[in-house]
């Protein structure tokens, strides 16, 4: 996200989408007060192991609060966000997912049921 804004980018194959992307997170983390998660979805993706990778990186703040470690900002990059295999509702689950965190800023916890912001 740029300034709250999801950023999406497209391209054929081959034309270095994730070289450039990969490039200037790095030069961010190094002159910046940033933290990346990066995913590479595949068609094995599940969300719950997404949701789990997401939420590994981030620190607990309270019990429904997640944010950066040590007041850092976090930079989400997922490549090839089309991977993962549609299920027999027509959903990629993993994109569900990221599609909840965008549109409402948090994840609801697997376990205890209630909801995370992040």
């Amino acid at each position: 996200m740029i300034n709250g804004n999801p950023v999406f980018f497209t391209g054929i194959t081959g034309v270095g989408k994730s070289i450039i992307t990969n490039s200037t997170i790095s030069e961010m983390k190094k002159k910046s007060n940033y933290e990346a998660i990066i995913l590479s979805f595949s068609s094995q993706t599940s969300s719950k192991e997404t949701q789990n990778q997401i939420e590994d990186k981030l620190e607990k703040r309270r019990r429904n609060l997640l944010a950066g470690p040590n007041g850092r900002k976090v930079i989400l990059f997922i490549d090839d966000v089309n991977m993962p295999a549609y299920d027999n509702y027509g959903t990629q689950m993993p994109i569900e997912l990221l599609r909840q965190y965008v549109d409402f800023k948090g994840l609801y916890d697997r376990e205890g049921l209630f909801w995370k912001k992040i």
